[in-house]
């Protein structure tokens, strides 16, 4: 198609050193209703871009004062000029000229003397390349500003709501204790109690919100120890024993190296582990089995988490760490929470050069699989035998 009309023409800018060549080419180019201008090195041409804009540019490469090379050196490294199509026409009979433009940034190459009907239909057609280059490039900036956007929205609702729940928590716990005197009903007591249940839900979500966009936008940071396994994967189990029991699981924790020692952020881990623990237990049946295994190699710590639930379909075991994914429906789920659990568990494990997956269990159910420890960083300080 051709990207040039009479209403919308486009802007072309010729460079050489050659009146006669650009006579020709301004010549040629204007048949086809484009708006052409001429200049006679490449100090010229960028004098003449960075007053007036151009949607293509043709240069000749042997130039006085400034040649094509250095011009197409110059373009490639200016924010607002780099993406400007440029097509080499030259003489040279250098067998390299066209290796070395190309490798500068140009778009296009062509030789003297020119076809000028293939000419015209090679300007067409790399103006067609640049429009939609330039689309895809708008709507990518156009989504990076929508998910930046986004970012920042979690962070200060998250920010935002900490406060309030402090408070709201606080009190319902002033209540509880009774503090300021005896509650004569106890229907007032139980109320409270509800409050501070809701508002520690509350501040779970808002926990996962908060953490969920500090490793989206890469500002989370490791506050790194060493760490043995039993003191990593021992709190979250026993965070969810009390609902487990309440509903008949088994929960079984086994570890072969209680006692060995993994460099890692022990809050965050704590907290990947959890996630994995709690979304077993969920998904078990009453009267169900749920078993944790943590194991040591290569000085890395690998935590695996089984329940004999109904499982999930291989797409599932990957969708259900895309950030608010639901396996239920909104209307129809028996549990809480907006979908961050698993997407949180797996920024931790990479966080750490890890991994977090789910997948089939071989004897039904699933299996999630947590793997923490930055294997290069134990390769960089000498530690072979870990490789």
């Amino acid at each position: 198609m051709d990207p040039n009309s009479a209403d919308n023409p486009s802007r072309v800018l010729v460079v050489d050193d050659d009146p006669l060549m650009c006579e020709i080419v301004e010549a040629n180019l204007k048949r086809y209703a484009f708006v052409v201008a001429t200049v006679g090195d490449g100090a010229e041409a960028l004098a003449y871009m960075a007053e007036n804009g151009v949607d293509l540019v043709i240069t000749d490469l042997d130039m006085p004062v400034m040649t094509g090379y250095d011009l197409l050196a110059k373009l490639r490294k200016d924010a607002v000029l780099r993406h400007v199509p440029v097509v080499v026409i030259t003489g040279s009979e250098d067998s390299n000229a066209c290796e070395r433009a190309l490798a500068l940034g140009a778009t296009g190459f062509l030789t003297k003397p020119l076809n000028w009907a293939l000419f015209v239909h090679h300007i067409w057609y790399v103006l067609n390349n640049s429009k939609r280059e330039n689309t895809i490039r708008e709507a990518r900036r156009a989504a990076e500003a929508a998910s930046h956007m986004k970012d920042n929205m979690i962070a200060v609702v998250s920010h935002e709501l900490r406060t309030p729940l402090n408070s709201i928590i606080g009190f319902s716990r002033l209540l509880i204790d009774e503090v300021n005197g005896p509650i004569e009903n106890d229907g007032y007591r139980d109320y409270a109690r509800e409050i501070e249940a809701a508002g520690r839900g509350m501040e779970d979500l808002v926990s996962d919100l908060f953490l969920f966009s500090a490793i989206l936008s890469g500002t989370q940071s490791r506050n790194d120890d060493d760490y043995t396994v039993e003191t990593l994967v021992v709190p979250p189990a026993r965070g969810v024993a009390e609902v487990a029991k309440s509903r008949g699981i088994k929960l079984e924790c086994v570890m072969d190296q209680p006692f060995a020692e993994i460099t890692c952020d022990r809050t965050l881990v704590r907290r990947a582990v959890g996630e994995l623990v709690e979304n077993a237990v969920h998904a078990a049946p009453d009267g169900g089995h749920v078993r944790i295994n943590a194991s040591v190699a290569r000085r890395r710590l690998e935590v695996t988490v089984t329940d004999d639930g109904r499982g999930l379909s291989p797409d599932l075991c990957e969708q259900v760490f895309d950030p608010f994914f639901q396996v239920e429906s909104a209307m129809t789920r028996s549990r809480g929470g907006i979908g961050l659990g698993l997407t949180v568990a797996r920024g931790i494990a990479r966080l750490h050069g890890g991994s977090c997956t789910l997948e089939a269990a071989p004897e039904g159910g699933a299996l999630a699989r947590l793997v923490i420890g930055d294997m290069a960083r134990f390769l960089e300080s000498g530690d072979r035998s870990a490789a």
